[in-house]
Parts: C-alpha cells; sequence; structure tokens
C-alpha cells in the first residue's frame, strides 16, 4: 500500500524477498497481473531479473513505483513465479490512493518592514518587499504543506534582481549596487514571480502572480 499520493507525483515502495527456506529458491517469473495499470500507475523502478537465485537467510529487492492519475484508488497485483513447493505462485497486491494538489497562495507580506494587507500594493523602486507562501493549503486535512519552490518568470531589462530565499516559505529581493547587496527591487517595471508548493505526499500545485 503506498498510501495516499499526489496525482500525477511519484512514490516508491522497496519490496523484500526473503528465502526462510532450506533450499536455494528460484523466482522463475514475475509479473504484474491483468487488470493493472501498468506502466501509467504502477511498474518497476529496478528491473525484474528472472530467473533470480535467493540463498537460504538471504533476501533480494525490487523497487516499485506508484504514480496515481485521478483521486480514485487504484488497484494491482504483482505476480512472482518460484520453486517453492507449497507456494509456487505468490501475488503482492498494489494500492495507492490518488491525492489532491495543494493549493498556492502568494501574497506580499511586507513592504519595508510594514506589515501588507491589500491585494495589490504599491511598489516603488528600492522598496524592499517580501512575499510569502504562507497561505498555501494542502489537499486534504491529512496532509499538510512542506516544501516552497519560488522563482522570477519576468522582470525588466535592466533588472538584476534575484531572490533572497528561493526555497523558504518567505522570500524577498535583492541587487548588486556600488554599495554592495541590497535588499529590495532595483527599477521600475512588471516583475511576474511564480510560487510551487509541495505537500508531503509529494503533490505540487503552483500559482503565477
Amino acid at each position: 500500500d503506498f498510501g495516499a499520493v499526489g496525482i500525477g507525483s511519484t512514490a516508491f515502495c522497496d519490496l523484500s524477498v526473503s528465502n526462510d527456506g532450506a533450499c536455494e529458491l528460484q523466482i522463475t517469473g514475475a509479473r504484474f497481473s491483468d487488470g493493472t495499470p501498468t506502466p501509467t500507475v504502477f511498474g518497476n523502478q529496478s528491473p525484474l531479473l528472472v530467473p533470480t537465485f535467493i540463498q537460504q537467510g538471504t533476501a533480494t529487492s525490487i523497487r516499485l513505483y506508484a504514480r496515481p492519475q485521478s483521486t480514485s484508488v487504484a488497484t494491482g497485483g504483482l505476480i512472482l513465479e518460484t520453486n517453492d513447493p507449497e507456494h509456487p505462485s505468490v501475488q503482492i497486491p498494489l494500492s495507492v490512493q490518488g491525492a489532491q494538489a495543494p493549493t498556492a497562495i502568494a501574497r506580499v507580506k511586507s513592504i519595508n518592514g510594514v506589515a501588507n494587507s491589500a491585494a495589490s500594493p504599491a511598489v516603488e523602486p528600492l522598496d524592499n518587499v517580501v512575499i510569502s507562501g504562507d497561505q498555501s493549503t494542502a489537499g486534504s486535512p491529512t496532509a499538510s504543506v512542506t516544501g516552497w519552490q519560488w522563482e522570477i518568470l519576468e522582470q525588466p531589462p535592466e533588472s538584476s534582481v534575484t531572490l533572497t530565499a528561493a526555497t523558504a516559505v518567505d522570500t524577498g529581493f535583492r541587487f548588486s549596487s556600488a554599495a554592495g547587496i541590497v535588499q529590495g527591487l532595483d527599477v521600475a517595471g512588471t516583475f511576474v514571480v511564480r510560487l510551487t508548493v509541495t505537500d508531503n505526499r509529494g503533490a505540487k500545485g503552483n500559482i503565477t502572480r
């Protein structure tokens, strides 16, 4: 069971196959069961090598992935065929729950150290502007936003600003001047940024502002 995974995101699971018997275990076949949505949803990240020989008291691992395409539960199975006389064929059930993407919300948090509550505040050159993704929300009550990624998509040709903290919940702008690094916007014009947030299930959502 891969649990809840964001739609379009990929989760991995390492399946350990151990030999608890007294003789060599042979895996003679490995395939996904009929009806398993592979490779779109389930698949093997590491190759399924056959035959595989496992000595007694040892184990081998197979890395599987799940990549849900919708919010419904997707199921399937991995079938291993072996030389075990009691269980020559074993099916490992697979399951993943598609999870909604989080909602990214970007806002101007402060200007020159003064808290801002306006949706579109007036900003002038040299203003020290801090933008924040602190109001972003996860896709479900059981999830939480754990990652933020800021990007500058557009800025005036004469601008040299960069972000102060591209992977933090809050970030600002800075530029180089004769006096050194200055916090703020260097010139007048249009600045466009994008915020991408990631929750603890790997789901992503973004907004451009």
